[in-house]
């Protein structure tokens, strides 16, 4: 049963794989449709019925999960890590509403290479930063 549940992941991530330059070709937090794609696969498990599709997310990094990345940087890391194709990289934080108020903006977060689980307290630090 193990080995049959390994080899359906396997095949679904070959499935949903996609071109290395189709994500992360801009700046815009707004995610295209292979990017969203990408991580709703990848994060199929850990997304609640969270949808990427027409999402905008914030990308951060940093041991404390304060330093912001571009979605560029982001896919860069992927690509110069050799990521396989049809993975991300991190974890996803999904907005709720008191998280809407700090950062109306955005929808979710994809956090990465961090020494903490990502939450509130992490959006009101990086606000500060950023004000």
């Amino acid at each position: 049963m193990v080995r049959l549940t390994i080899l359906l992941l396997l095949l679904t991530f070959k499935c949903f794989a996609q071109k290395a330059d189709s994500v992360g070709v801009d700046n815009n937090a707004l995610l295209n449709y292979k990017e969203a794609i990408l991580f709703n696969n990848h994060f199929q498990y850990h997304r609640e019925g969270f949808d990427f599709s027409h999402k905008r997310i914030l990308f951060v990094t940093g041991s404390s999960a304060s330093y912001l990345q571009t979605k560029k940087e982001y896919f860069a890391l992927l690509k110069k890590n050799n990521t396989p194709s049809g993975s991300a990289l991190g974890r996803v934080y999904i907005f709720r509403e008191k998280d809407k108020k700090i950062f109306p903006e955005y929808d979710a977060v994809i956090y990465y290479y961090t020494k903490v689980i990502f939450g509130t307290s992490n959006l009101k630090r990086i606000k500060r930063h950023q004000d």
